[in-house]
């Protein structure tokens, strides 16, 4: 697959919260390999949490910059997300 340039975002501007729900990119799956590809271009627009199993494996090549939470710590935080698609 070519490897291609993702633009950053405007400098100093504040990014819209985003929350994916998904398995870990550690877990071998194809859901989880694809939300790994998608990492690098969703960060580039949004502030980005993953939320994950409890039980998951920590993922240890994620994209730098992403907020990774287990599920029980989302829902302990949940309402810091209410206007996160």
């Amino acid at each position: 697959m070519k490897s291609e340039t993702v633009p950053a975002s405007a400098a100093g501007a504040p990014q819209q919260p985003l929350v994916i729900f998904a398995p870990s990119p550690a877990a071998k799956s194809g859901i989880s390999a694809y939300v790994g590809e998608l990492m690098p271009y969703l960060m580039a627009d949004f502030d980005v949490t993953l939320v994950i199993a409890d039980d998951a494996r920590l993922p240890e090549d994620i994209e730098s910059g992403a907020r990774i939470l287990l599920s029980t710590e989302f829902r302990r935080h949940r309402s810091v997300f209410e206007s996160a698609p």
